[in-house]
């Protein structure tokens, strides 16, 4: 029988093992991206603060990709009183990522796939939609956010993200 439950646990299980296994390349792609992206910017940022943005990119790898995956991969629900699409709503109406719609477009998918295996829907979910929510990050402009620098750690390490994630696809359909 279908169960659409078992999905997200598999989607959050597979993502887990993912970015436990590219532990090493999430810190040197991140800091290219960083690297990358100030240059682009033209921030005009010392050595301290980008050490600082980081540091804290790398610690929102490990609470909300890297602990938040290996949780979900085992039922495990954050500590809130919040549903998962109130959650997002939180999170666009204080970041402004775009996460609600992804979120929503993702549910679909599962509704959608109903006739597929559940496996199969996971891998449909990760080639279409990457890892939840670094796609909805990526989809901001940093250049019209107010104070880039806040974005930063956030729209980098979803790019390092999408990049482990797009080279996993990419050498399963070799």
């Amino acid at each position: 029988m279908y169960n659409p439950k078992k999905i997200w646990l598999l989607y959050a299980k597979k993502l887990y093992e993912l970015f436990r296994n590219n532990l090493e390349e999430i810190p040197v792609l991140l800091k290219n991206h960083l690297a990358e992206v100030i240059d682009e910017l033209k921030l005009n940022l010392d050595k301290e603060q980008k050490d600082r943005l980081f540091d804290i990119a790398m610690a929102f790898f490990q609470t909300e990709y890297l602990e938040a995956y290996r949780l979900a991969s085992k039922g495990k629900e954050p500590d809130t009183k919040l549903s998962a699409l109130q959650s997002c709503i939180v999170v666009e109406e204080t970041t402004g990522y775009p996460v609600t719609e992804l979120f929503k477009d993702m549910k679909q998918e599962i509704i959608n796939d109903k006739e597929k295996p559940e496996e199969e829907v996971v891998d449909i979910l990760i080639k279409r939609y990457g890892a939840y929510p670094a796609q909805a990050i990526l989809k901001i402009n940093l250049k019209e956010t107010i104070i880039p620098e806040n974005h930063l750690p956030d729209f980098c390490l979803a790019k390092s993200i999408k990049d482990i994630v797009d080279k996993n696809i990419k050498s399963n359909e070799a």
